[in-house]
């Protein structure tokens, strides 16, 4: 059985704020992950309700190179729902740079990974949910607190045998923004 990979990014949305402010942080989001010079339009529509969440649905069937399936706007953080199945965040760079670039795009330099069952499917996430309470929910069911998870560590390690955390805080100071990938962002 494959488990999914979902991504949490910290933003400083507030229930309190109202639909009006959760609609106009989707439109901002949707233009600053939209590039402005029309190299790739990820955004397929913008449902400002899906399931009970303010939501925006990326188009795959233009935008192979993938970002998100949909991208949840919750009070103090985004979820992220991923086509990817989890192990391949530790064995694919190419989905871990995605997701900082996301998350870069999104005003955050790092973000939490997780296994599918402490998001979406595993009743961690609710209408009303807030980063807080997610935090403190996966917190409880691991029964330890989220790890930062050193990327090079892990892939040495899983070399040897070791598994990886089902939710892991990843700070991305690794990352070299001075590669080729990362260029495409300058105008952030």
């Amino acid at each position: 059985m494959s488990v999914n990979l979902s991504c949490m990014i910290k933003n400083h949305f507030k229930y309190s704020d109202g639909e009006a402010s959760a609609r106009a942080m989707l439109d901002d989001t949707m233009s600053k992950i939209n590039d402005p010079y029309g190299e790739n339009i990820y955004i397929h529509d913008n449902d400002y309700r899906y399931n009970d969440v303010y939501a925006i649905h990326e188009d795959w069937d233009n935008n192979k190179e993938g970002l998100f399936m949909i991208l949840e706007l919750y009070e103090g953080f985004w979820h992220v729902d991923t086509c990817f199945k989890y192990f391949q965040y530790f064995d694919d760079a190419f989905i871990r740079e995605r997701f900082f670039y996301l998350a870069k795009l999104l005003g955050e330099r790092n973000f939490y990974v997780c296994e599918e069952f402490y998001s979406w499917n595993g009743g961690c996430l609710d209408e009303k949910c807030t980063f807080e309470k997610w935090k403190m929910d996966v917190e409880k069911r691991l029964g330890y607190v989220i790890p930062n998870i050193k990327f090079n560590e892990i892939l040495k390690n899983r070399k040897n045998g070791a598994t990886y955390p089902p939710v892991c805080f990843d700070e991305c100071s690794d990352i070299d923004e001075n590669n080729i990938f990362f260029k495409k962002i300058q105008w952030l």
